[in-house]
Formats: C-alpha cells, sequence, structure tokens
C-alpha cells in the first residue's frame, strides 16, 4: 500500500497506536502470514508508521508517512461514516457529520476535517467559508469499526448558529446549563477565550489591554499577583489565596498567549511528569542543562 502523507496526525496516530498495540512491521507481517483472514479489510489491522520524515521546505515543520486503511471502516449502503467531532481540549462534543472515503482521505492528508455534504452530495472543508477550521489532532473508530471520533482543534464556533456546539438544545425538560462545560474544562475555555481577546479592542477589553502594552507590561503582572499570592499565603486566609491563585493562573495564562504556548502543552508536561519522582525529574533536567 503506497504510504500517505499524513502530516502532524501520522505521528500522532503512530504514537498512541504503538502504545496499545505493542507491535511493529515484522511482528504484523509474521502474524499476517499465519492467520487467516477474515476479509481483505481485516487483513490490515493497524495503522503503519514508517521511519522516514520528510522537512517541509516551506513551512518548517516536518512531515510524516502513514500508512492507513481506510477499508477497516464499515460505510453504509450510501458509502458514508457518521463522524462524531470533539473538541480535544475539553472533550465538549461539538457536532455529528457524515465522511466518505475521499472525505477521511482529504482528512488525513491535509490534518483538517473535511466531510461529505448529503444535501449537496460533494466534499466539503469545515470552515471553508467561515473560517472556522478545525484541526484535527487524533481519529478513532468504534468497537463496530462503523463510526469515527475525531479530536479537533476547533477555530470559531462548531455550530452554523453560532453557538459552540451544534448540541446547545435539550429535548427533555432539564436544566439547559447543564449541557455547560465541566470544571475540567474551565481553563482551557478561559485560555480560548484569552488568546480571542487578541484581536478586541484594548479600550473595551482589560486582556487585550495587556497584549497592547507588551510583554514587559504582562511580566509585571505576573510578577505583582505572584506577590500578593505569596502575602495572602502567609496571613492564611484560604479565600483570599483562592483569590490570588486564580488572579495568577489568569495573567499566567495571557503569558502563555503572549509567548504563542499552548495550554495543552503545559498539559502534556505535567502528564510526563506523572509517576516520576520530583528529586529524579529535576536531576535529569540538570544534567540536559
Amino acid at each position: 500500500m503506497k504510504p500517505r502523507k499524513a502530516g502532524k496526525i501520522g505521528q500522532y496516530l503512530h504514537m498512541k497506536l504503538n502504545k496499545h498495540n505493542d507491535i511493529n512491521k515484522s511482528t504484523y507481517r509474521a502474524s499476517e502470514q499465519s492467520r487467516p483472514r477474515r476479509d481483505e479489510a481485516r487483513s490490515e489491522a493497524y495503522f503503519q508508521h514508517t521511519p522516514q520524515r520528510r522537512a517541509r521546505s516551506n513551512a518548517g515543520m516536518r512531515s510524516y508517512d502513514a500508512l492507513y486503511n481506510i477499508n477497516l471502516i464499515k460505510f453504509d449502503e450510501r458509502g458514508l461514516v457518521p463522524a462524531i467531532v470533539q473538541e480535544y481540549s475539553t472533550g465538549r462534543v461539538l457536532m455529528l457529520a457524515y465522511m466518505n472515503k475521499e472525505a477521511l482521505e482529504k482528512t488525513f492528508s491535509t490534518g483538517k476535517a473535511h466531510y461529505h455534504s448529503r444535501s449537496r452530495n460533494k466534499l466539503w472543508l469545515k470552515g471553508e467559508t467561515s473560517g472556522n477550521i478545525q484541526e484535527v489532532k487524533a481519529v478513532y473508530y468504534d468497537c463496530d469499526e462503523d463510526a469515527i471520533l475525531l479530536s479537533v482543534n476547533q477555530t470559531g464556533p462548531a455550530c452554523h448558529t453560532g453557538e459552540e456546539s451544534c448540541f446547545f438544545r435539550r429535548l427533555d425538560n432539564g436544566d439547559a446549563s447543564a449541557l455547560s462545560p465541566q470544571s475540567s474544562s474551565v481553563l482551557p475555555e478561559l485560555f480560548k477565550t484569552i488568546k480571542d481577546r487578541k484581536n478586541a479592542s484594548p479600550d473595551k477589553s482589560y486582556v487585550a489591554s495587556l497584549y497592547a502594552k507588551g510583554l514587559d507590561k504582562i511580566l509585571e503582572k505576573v510578577k505583582e499577583e505572584s506577590s500578593e499570592l505569596i502575602d495572602a499565603a502567609k496571613n492564611g486566609v484560604k479565600k483570599d489565596i483562592v483569590h490570588e491563585t486564580a488572579d495568577l493562573w489568569f495573567h499566567t495564562l495571557i503569558l502563555l498567549g503572549e509567548m504563542d504556548i499552548d495550554f495543552m502543552d503545559i498539559l502534556a508536561e505535567f502528564k510526563k511528569r506523572a509517576g516520576i519522582s520530583g528529586i529524579e525529574e529535576k536531576a535529569k533536567r540538570g544534567e540536559n542543562g
């Protein structure tokens, strides 16, 4: 099967699948020769990643070649499969769309979500006219192999109504606010709002005014809030400590936005350190300079 360029998503899929399936090309081929094939679609049961890396001449980024077998997916009689779309940073369900083989291949090759329009009977790039692009971080398929899950970084609202998610109405009589983000998604949602404020008017937005004043002013605020948190801790009043911690985190997120650092990179760093002794981790950093 001819390798296809899959961009960043190829690297991510390689990492995720190798983590759950301790398999390489040689063992995969050997197992395929030794066992009967249920059908042609099942004969390549894993995404395979080649070690070759080719530098992109213009973007200064790396492109990863990956083999993937779309024939694993059981498309319906119309050649379609439902695709659930989920926000990568918060886990919130954004929308449901449909993909055919062309849309799935286009998604892999570009790293941007493409779907098949049933009403127009044509391929469409999400955000093609609105600018609300979906950068694909990972693609999963379900246990029955007849549904797709896309994990994406959503630019702007996902719904054509302007709502963040297409699922903003309740069919039962429950409280609509129950759909609001869970506490675990508060910081990612806040960070997205902070980044959006970069384009706001400094006269109407505090965050925009800090961005307009530049890095030195932002660092000054981070230092100020750090000092106030230390004072609150010394005084021992818990509600003041909570308040000042929130202020410090808020201005730290503004700093991350100024430095073009993604909030998820910070979470990834925490995850990388999980289960490692703080003393050991600090020693390793010292060894690496």
